[in-house]
């Protein structure tokens, strides 16, 4: 990737640098009058940037190149979502005050929630998340002081 991108929450936009540090754009000049809400975290992926969109319980869609606004999806889905990350063309998107997992196709075709809580493990906390190649996620797992990976279907592969 050439470019760094980051959510404003001062202004609700997401803002596009060089990895120089030399500022491109802003969604906010791409998209006037667009007011996005209270942004949490983004991913990109081919020609899009992912950004979730806490407070209107959604993922705001921009072209990668402009931040020109393309679609929403997910909301009536799923309630604040907090982070998002890609793999193999699969979106996992984190809901912490739900304890799920949402995966959907970066086409936003729904593929499953996997519910954390039942896993029996213990309580998990977004601090960490993160997704590898083979489309597996790994969460911390505070309340065990240690980090849990998962497949992509929500089995329970390793404790680490």
């Amino acid at each position: 990737q050439d470019a760094v991108f980051v959510t404003n929450r001062g202004n609700s936009s997401v803002s596009k640098f060089l990895k120089s540090g030399h500022f491109v754009n802003d969604s906010a000049h791409s998209n006037p009058g667009l007011q996005l809400g209270l942004l949490s975290s983004l991913c990109t992926h081919d020609e899009f940037v992912y950004v979730c969109n806490k407070g209107k319980h959604r993922i705001e869609v921009l072209g990668y190149s402009d931040l020109t606004f393309k679609q929403s999806f997910g909301q009536g889905i799923f309630h604040c979502p907090e982070d998002i990350k890609v793999s193999n063309d699969i979106l996992f998107i984190i809901t912490q005050c739900e304890k799920l997992i949402h995966t959907f196709t970066t086409d936003f075709q729904f593929i499953r929630s996997i519910t954390l809580s039942t896993q029996n493990i213990g309580l998990y906390d977004v601090s960490f998340f993160t997704v590898d190649l083979n489309c597996n996620f790994i969460i911390s797992n505070l309340s065990a002081g240690r980090l849990e990976t998962f497949s992509h279907s929500g089995e329970h592969i390793a404790s680490l």
